[in-house]
């Protein structure tokens, strides 16, 4: 049975509109403990924080199709959405993992109107992703506070990158795993040492942990391939590239998250992709499957600027999911 109001119907819709008024006029407020928001995709804009100097807007949704059809349709700029794939795929496959139960909610700046938008595109400043039921939420950080030495991590300091990145590159999609394949060219069964990403033509390639160029050259299969020499015996390889990054040669030493090269379809590639091999021992392991430690974490002298950053990161993202939700939220009562 419905319970009937004691207010007239235009009397509660008033007053939900301004509830959902006031919370939008005190986000520069220091607001109350995080909520969660289930609602469908919301957009909030919150004003110019010290956490940045541009303006923030929180975006919300569940995942209806792919990571990055729902991101668009949330209105996620691509900078943005491109950056969250990034890091989450170094978590899951975010090209085969993703499912519809999945949720996000990402928190970033607004992107600048005018000519000087694409020299400072909008940055992911946090985000928070369910999948299978796992709450990942990480938190941007610059760790050295001078130097740009920046990344995401979670609320303890850790980081959400594993010692070697399962995507060492810009864009993700997998085209072909790891493990037994039909190879293209032969049209015969082939163990397949590596993961493929397919990418357009000069999308940046990164090295997927701190190591030592051994290997820089053209090769008949592998066109342009470059070859990372780690700790414990490890060796990464990167091939089909279309160009090498200036200034890096054998004996170079790099760290994780630098780029090497640019996707290319050299060798015997049959498309532009990036062939990506992991191995230890010289003996090749499924990058998705293999249990990498975490990466660096915040170092201790950096600790309490970085949970002073996240408590306002969290507070803010708390208080743009409840105004959200306040604004989407449907009117009941009767007439």
């Amino acid at each position: 049975m419905r319970t009937k109001s004691f207010l007239p119907t235009f009397l509660r819709r008033t007053c939900a509109s301004a509830f959902a008024l006031l919370a939008a006029a005190v986000f520069a407020q220091a607001p109350n403990e995080p909520a969660t928001n289930e609602s469908a995709p919301a957009t909030v804009t919150a004003a110019a924080l010290p956490l940045s100097t541009r303006p923030l807007v929180l975006k919300t949704g569940l995942i209806t199709g792919g990571l990055s059809v729902s991101l668009s349709q949330a209105g996620v700029p691509d900078a943005v959405a491109l950056t969250l794939a990034r890091e989450l795929s170094q978590a899951f496959n975010v090209d085969e993992d993703i499912t519809s139960d999945d949720k996000f909610a990402v928190l970033f700046e607004a992107p600048l109107i005018g000519g000087s938008a694409a020299a400072m595109p909008p940055k992911l400043m946090a985000f928070e992703y369910t999948h299978l039921g796992k709450l990942y939420a990480a938190y941007w950080f610059d760790v050295s506070d001078t130097t740009g030495d920046e990344g995401y991590f979670l609320a303890d300091g850790s980081s959400l990158r594993p010692a070697f990145l399962r995507t060492p590159i810009e864009i993700v999609r997998v085209t072909s795993g790891f493990g037994a394949r039909k190879v293209p060219r032969r049209k015969t069964w082939r163990n397949h040492d590596g993961v493929d990403f397919a990418a357009p033509i000069g999308t940046r390639i990164f090295a997927a942990a701190d190591g030592k160029i051994e290997v820089m050259q053209q090769e008949r299969g592998f066109g342009k391939v470059v070859k990372l020499a780690h700790a414990k015996n490890a060796t990464t390889i990167y091939a089909h590239m279309s160009a090498f990054v200036q200034g890096l040669s054998v004996g170079s030493e790099v760290k994780q998250g630098d780029v090497i090269g640019f996707v290319g379809r050299t060798g015997w590639a049959t498309g532009p992709h990036l062939h990506y091999e992991y191995r230890v021992d010289n003996k090749p392991l499924d990058p998705f499957s293999n249990d990498f430690p975490t990466s660096q974490s915040v170092p201790a002298a950096r600790l309490e600027a970085f949970a002073q950053h996240v408590a306002a990161l969290q507070a803010r993202f708390g208080l743009m999911k409840r105004a959200a939700a306040a604004a989407n939220a449907p009117q009941t009562g009767a007439e």
